[in-house]
């Protein structure tokens, strides 16, 4: 394992980052807790090989990364830089009919306050999500209206998005530019569910996701 590149302490300077949504996930990672790790992540179907556990992969590398950061000397890019400037190679593939979903459930009540989502059109082309409906509540076996009336759900669309999202507060990100408005979810579960692909793809993929809270003092 290396580090993601060359510059090592000046993480907050624009150059290091090649997008804007890789600075924010680094600010996200720096001044929120990733609670991610902490739910039971499930799916409505996959294909052999590309589980939902892909949607999960940081969390495999972050021990390998901390005993590398501990025996090198200087000491290489932080945790959060590495997470952002990341690209998954592993991705959550769908296997069936429209509509697809993964769930994250908690044991307990959580507040979520951003929900970041890694997709990759230019390589997964018509595997792509266009069309996401975020949904939450304290079960993961609610069923829910698949439309937007629901005070507990919201739509986003997404044109080619390449690199990270950014699903609530000030909207989705892609390539800077931001959507729709929704501050905080307080539940027990929330659901990604894809109604539409691009180019009219039927499987969908999504190659990581990363759900934050607030830390104590910000509450």
């Amino acid at each position: 394992m290396s580090p993601p590149c060359s510059d090592q302490f000046d993480l907050r300077n624009s150059e290091v980052f090649r997008t804007e949504a890789e600075r924010r996930l680094f600010d996200l990672e720096m001044n929120r807790i990733e609670i991610g790790q902490r739910g039971r992540w499930m799916a409505s179907s996959s294909k052999r090989g590309h589980s939902v556990a892909a949607v999960r992969s940081l969390d495999a590398v972050k021990s390998d990364f901390r005993t590398f950061a501990k025996d090198t000397t200087p000491p290489p890019f932080a945790w959060e830089a590495y997470v952002a400037q990341r690209s998954p190679t592993e991705y959550w593939q769908s296997e069936g009919k429209l509509p697809h979903f993964i769930k994250c459930a908690f044991e307990g009540v959580v507040r979520i306050t951003q929900i970041a989502v890694y997709l990759d059109f230019p390589t997964d082309q018509s595997y792509t999500p266009l069309h996401l409906t975020v949904h939450w509540g304290m079960s993961p076996f609610e069923l829910f209206p698949m439309d937007s009336t629901s005070a507990h759900q919201f739509d986003v669309e997404i044109s080619e998005p390449s690199g990270w999202i950014f699903l609530l507060s000030d909207g989705p990100i892609v390539n800077g530019e931001g959507h729709c408005s929704t501050p905080l979810l307080v539940a027990r579960c929330v659901t990604l569910a894809v109604l539409k692909n691009h180019r009219g793809g039927n499987d969908t993929r999504i190659r990581e996701v990363r759900v934050y809270t607030e830390k104590e003092s910000q509450r």
